[in-house]
């Protein structure tokens, strides 16, 4: 299972959501973050809440639990791991290769070529819409959440914060 930072995971599903049409106003981050009806099913702490109740109830379930951010700072020594864990015997050359072949840029570079993803053309007929982005500008990470309201933040910390913690994520 591969989490992410709940700040982070927020403003990239808002950039894809906003990318998809489903969210008409790049200035409604505010709105959206709290809004259940904007995301479907569970929020970012419900969910991940879920697979550690699936983990302790399931006796027979095994999750290798990825923080996406290890994996940006060390891939080898997470892929090392999450091979293990899988059993597999990969090869420094195999684990350098997925390296290279999952990498922002190869990633970007595939799209740029292909015309945006197949996925997104078929289900969404958004053709141009890229996957694989950083957010910048208005859209950046910390200026989307720069701009929220107390009230608001508060909101989000309440239901997020513990785990947020529990993750080692700062509030």
């Amino acid at each position: 299972y591969i989490y992410r930072d709940g700040y982070n995971t927020l403003a990239s599903y808002f950039r894809f959501r906003l990318g998809l049409g489903h969210v008409k106003d790049s200035q409604s981050f505010a709105k959206f973050m709290n809004d259940r009806r904007m995301y479907p099913g569970v929020s970012w702490a419900d969910h991940i809440r879920s697979w550690q109740h699936a983990e302790i109830v399931q006796q027979d379930l095994k999750i290798h639990w990825l923080r996406y951010e290890a994996m940006e700072e060390s891939p080898e020594t997470e892929l090392k791991r999450l091979a293990f864990f899988l059993g597999l015997n990969a090869t420094e050359e195999s684990i350098s290769f997925a390296i290279n072949a999952s990498s922002a840029k190869t990633m970007q570079d595939m799209e740029q070529r292909e015309g945006g993803l197949n996925f997104f053309k078929l289900r969404y007929n958004r053709p141009h819409l890229k996957f694989v982005t950083a957010g910048s500008g208005e859209l950046a990470t910390a200026t989307l959440w720069s701009g929220i309201p107390e009230e608001a933040l508060a909101i989000w910390q309440l239901h997020n914060g513990p785990m947020m913690r529990c993750l080692g994520y700062p509030e």
